[in-house]
């Protein structure tokens, strides 16, 4: 994995290409931005620091002014993608305009023209983000959520808008995460949140689980206790079958 240097507090710290990226995008030109990023703000390396912060990441993230979500930069007619979220939105929500007389307004190069963002919509959800076992309590405890990608940035609910739009006119047939889904049910049991997201990635196998213990309707009743890091997968995972 190609690394970055910046300077945190005076000392050399080695970033990934994405986290710089999102660094310089998110950076104001005049001020300070504070951010709280896992990758920086935990000590990987020190399992007991892991552990106690990941016991809390519910809370930082339910307590976040904003939640950003970073895709990347612009590549595959993203930022067209970004723009169709905003049209539709308006259209359905400021003009009252359904997405059926949009679709039978007569105009069939306006027609033909969002039918091709709404397939550049299915290649942003295609991104690896998208994948990450981690973002579902991001997205599912945050009072806002911005989605950033290049230099356009748009609210969570409008994109989601947009993918329902999708879904209804049969252009996206596949999402790679269920939390984009609208039916998805944020506060479901850990054993339903188990089966919704089998699909969705993690780096330790321990947070198959941990990672779904924040948002899990009946995760202390499982009795798995804060996450540990020294315990073996074995051991966590007879836990919950």
């Amino acid at each position: 994995m190609r690394l970055e240097e910046i300077t945190i507090d005076g000392e050399p710290c080695d970033l990934s290409v994405n986290l710089a990226l999102l660094f310089q995008h998110l950076r104001k030109p005049n001020g300070v931005r504070k951010l709280w990023v896992d990758a920086l703000c935990i000590d990987q390396a020190n399992l007991a620091e892991r552990g106690a912060q990941v016991a809390q990441m519910d809370r930082i993230y339910a307590h976040a002014s904003t939640v950003h979500v970073w895709l990347g930069p612009h590549a595959d007619g993203s930022n067209d993608s970004i723009v169709l979220a905003e049209f539709l939105w308006r259209c359905a929500f400021v003009e009252r305009i359904s997405p059926t007389e949009l679709f039978t307004s007569g105009d069939e190069a306006a027609n033909m023209a969002t039918l091709a963002a709404l397939e550049k919509l299915t290649i942003l959800l295609e991104r690896p983000w998208w994948t990450r076992r981690w973002v579902v309590q991001e997205v599912a405890l945050a009072r806002e959520v911005l989605v950033h990608c290049g230099r356009k940035t748009v609210e969570w609910r409008k994109l989601a808008y947009a993918t329902l739009v999708g879904i209804t006119e049969n252009v996206i047939r596949r999402l790679p995460s269920p939390c984009t889904h609208p039916v998805f049910e944020r506060r479901a049991d850990l054993e339903g949140l188990l089966g919704q997201l089998r699909t969705l990635q993690c780096t330790n196998p321990l947070d198959t689980v941990y990672a779904l213990l924040s948002i899990a309707s009946d995760a202390e009743t499982w009795g798995i206790g804060a996450p540990d890091y020294d315990r073996s997968v074995v051991e966590v995972y007879m836990e919950v079958v």
